[in-house]
């Protein structure tokens, strides 16, 4: 078998092919082994993308596709790193990509890229273009057909999701841990009367049945009465021998044409560890108490600022006090032979065996619930870049952060499974003010203190503590976002919520809203309670900014940015804030997490047909409501585990009575611009009702409020709305605090 490796000079084309040497022959045989999209193919269909794969070294910071280009090549990483993003001055990172990761599958569907891609370091990559694809169809007949299906994954996200909320060993698991283990499953399907395993054979992946039906017969004694379960559309198998013994006990065999989403062992014990209702879930299942053991959670510190190490793993205990969690120490270590190492210094040996049954001692000796691990060792990220750190991460390690200076500094090491790593940008004295890169879910410290010197939880801005005691909740997968749906004045009520959620103490980590929602959230975002009260005073305002909206918004972005918000850019803000639009071009969804806050209000509360579109970009931006009117999808995407949402428009039973009350308004309808554009809102509220519902089944608990006689366009009756919704309040703040209480609970079993 001949590979060609291609070294890229900064993108240029001519660049010099060398044979491909051995290791990175192993490099990407591992890589097809472990990346979703290629995973468990059979081995006629890898020979072929071996054989027709190029292989290439990419320098760092080079653009290999660019947001809606058509795809050209798909690509899979063998060493480094890819960032997926949007814009171009300033870069908004949404996606990083590592070892295993593929992107670039719009080739197989020929349509656009949805993100640009960079390397963010020299990155190994191996690709496939059109006529490489063609030639592996031509050799392993299927492989095209296998690939598509694999990546239809991406289309059906929403029904996955739903399948996997209740599949019961999933259902209570935090929502954004099922989403990242729904991005690492791979989509197969198999014929009627196939052997998808056999008993005895070694047990490293389960499955959840997407469609049709699946036989399991147990294996038993000869003398013994055979035990056979067929199970369907749902239903979770393979998954009891995968945690024990490690070797089938069973035989499972397709009855149907059958989908199934696999899920392999690696991260169903990061799910493991992570997640308590999980470990609860699997050791009722295996009926093994070792399986449900509850585990300390170790996080890895990587420090590339100029500020002593220690100090920065120190902010990290801080906050997790502040945020009433006190079962927290520090553990440094060092490699075993590190002559410098003071005596309290935990030594790593270089096997990865040993260095894991070290580090297990330590940790059981300490019994702290999390241990926060880093080194000061000379030359830490090389040896953070070790073979042994591989095993450690991928076998202990549940969360990872990274404390840099500079964003366009990515992650130097391999990431936990299952978490993404949480970059923290360190911004002292000199840093530079010029901005060219932000990363989603990334925090900000502005900090006095000159290079060198510790940094001390207690000398930060409030703000900065703040967002540090949401990285604590980050890391104890306890992330609490609300989702403010859209609805017009009817929208008031959400400032009723966000009151009531704040006086209870109620923490909330994000929030998300869409078109009125996404209002209420930049004012709750940016100035916290006196936004919501600013919120209330401007009500007139905004019923004289629906009349005048569909000629220009120029008065209202000053009286916005004026008296409403105190932060003008969205990554500012105190608190992180999403607003969501369409892109109406493209048809999709689109999270305004950076830029500025007015312009993602303007995109979000665009009404089609009704007022004119927020172009930013070339992009045509409506309001937000007509594809996500209950943004929960977007704060699990930004990683809240625990999830409120807010559903205020009425039911169809309440719009339709309002529509016309004789027939005396009917014929005034008819006649009046104003009665017509009331009409084509209520037809579009009647559907963001229903999708609003389906999208907030996804949430943890969901408030939807009686509007009374209050009507859409009520924006005056502001203070009323509110008055109107509080007597519901208590109760439901009640069930809020005793289901978060509980989910509390089982993400510390």
């Amino acid at each position: 078998m001949t590979l060609q490796t291609t070294t890229v000079n900064g993108g240029q084309t001519g660049a010099r092919a060398t044979p491909v040497n051995a290791e990175e022959q192993a490099e990407l045989k591992d890589a097809i082994s472990i990346a979703p999209m290629f995973r468990a193919l059979d081995e006629q269909h890898v020979d072929a993308l071996l054989r027709t794969a190029r292989v290439e070294r990419i320098a760092a910071d080079t653009i290999i596709g660019r947001e809606g280009e058509r795809s050209k090549r798909l690509f899979l990483i063998l060493r480094g790193d890819v960032d997926a993003f949007w814009g171009e001055a300033l870069r908004e990172v949404m996606l990083n990509f590592n070892r295993g990761g593929v992107f670039g599958g719009g080739v197989l569907l020929d349509e656009e890229n949805a993100y640009s891609f960079a390397t963010s370091r020299e990155t190994l990559v191996a690709s496939w273009d059109r006529d490489a694809l063609h030639r592996a169809e031509t050799r392993a007949p299927g492989l095209h057909a296998q690939l598509l299906k694999r990546l239809s994954i991406g289309a059906r996200l929403a029904e996955f999701a739903e399948l996997l909320q209740h599949a019961p060993l999933f259902r209570n698991s935090s929502s954004v841990l099922r989403h990242r283990l729904l991005q690492e499953m791979t989509l197969m399907e198999f014929p009627a009367g196939t052997t998808m395993y056999q008993a005895g054979e070694p047990a490293n992946t389960c499955y959840l049945v997407v469609d049709g039906e699946v036989e399991v017969k147990q294996s038993v004694p000869e003398d013994q009465v055979e035990k056979i379960t067929v199970i369907g559309r749902g239903a979770v198998f393979g998954d009891a021998d995968l945690l024990t013994s490690g070797t089938r006990t069973e035989t499972a065999v397709t009855q149907s044409d059958t989908e199934v989403l696999a899920v392999d062992r690696i991260d169903i014990e990061a799910l493991r560890r992570a997640c308590g209702s999980f470990r609860r879930a699997v050791g009722a299942r295996a009926g093994s108490p070792a399986v449900a053991a509850r585990p300390q959670d170790l996080i890895l510190v990587v420090n590339r600022t100029p500020y002593p190490t220690r100090s920065v793993a120190s902010l990290i205990q801080s906050a997790f006090a502040d945020a009433a969690e006190k079962n927290v120490a520090l553990l440094e270590v060092a490699p075993e032979k590190a002559d410098a190492a003071a005596d309290d210094v935990l030594r790593i040996p270089s096997d990865p065996t040993r260095a894991m049954q070290v580090l297990d001692e330590a940790a059981q000796r300490m019994g702290h619930r999390y241990l926060v691990v880093y080194t000061t060792t000379a030359g830490a990220l090389d040896w953070l870049g070790a073979p042994v750190w591989d095993k450690i991460i991928d076998n202990r390690v549940s969360s990872a952060v990274y404390f840099t200076n500079d964003l366009r500094q990515p992650f130097p090491i391999e990431t936990p499974q299952l978490s993404p790593v949480q970059y923290i940008e360190v911004r002292g004295p000199g840093s530079d003010k010029d901005v060219r890169m932000v990363r989603s879910g990334s925090i900000r410290l502005v900090v006095d203190g000159k290079p060198g010197s510790d940094l001390l939880y207690t000398s930060l801005p409030a703000q900065n503590r703040t967002a540090l005691q949401r990285l604590a909740r980050t890391l104890a997968r306890q992330v609490v976002g609300v989702a403010l749906g859209g609805g017009a004045a009817w929208g008031y009520a959400h400032v009723a919520l966000l009151r009531a959620l704040h006086e209870a103490g109620i923490p909330i980590d994000m929030v998300a809203g869409t078109s009125i929602g996404s209002v209420v959230a930049c004012a709750y975002g940016s100035r916290g309670l006196e936004g919501l009260d600013s919120m209330i005073k401007m009500g007139v305002d905004f019923a004289l900014w629906h009349a005048i909206a569909p000629i220009t918004r120029k008065p209202l972005e000053g009286l916005i940015e004026k008296k409403l918000i105190a932060h003008n850019y969205l990554q500012d803000m105190p608190l992180p804030t999403l607003p969501v639009a369409v892109d109406i071009q493209r048809g999709r969804a689109r999270v305004f997490r950076h830029g500025r806050a007015v312009h993602a209000m303007f995109a979000s509360t665009a009404i089609p047909t009704f007022i004119i579109p927020e172009i930013q970009d070339g992009a045509r931006y409506v309001d937000g409501g007509i594809a996500n009117n209950v943004p929960v999808s977007a704060l699990v995407e930004e990683g809240a585990d625990f999830i409120i949402a807010s559903n205020v428009i009425p039911p169809p039973s309440r719009l339709a009575r309002e529509i016309h009350k004789s027939n005396f308004t009917r014929i005034l309808s008819q006649l009046s611009p104003l009665g017509r554009t009331k009409d084509g809102l209520r037809a579009m509220f009647l559907l963001m009702h229903e999708a609003g519902n389906r999208q907030a089944t996804a949430a943890q608990i969901t408030w939807a409020p009686s509007m009374g006689n209050f009507g859409m366009l009520d924006s005056h009756l502001a203070a009323k709305i509110v008055e109107h919704v509080q007597p519901t309040l208590p109760r439901f703040i009640e069930s809020v605090k005793r289901k978060y209480m509980a989910f509390c609970r089982n993400r510390d079993y």
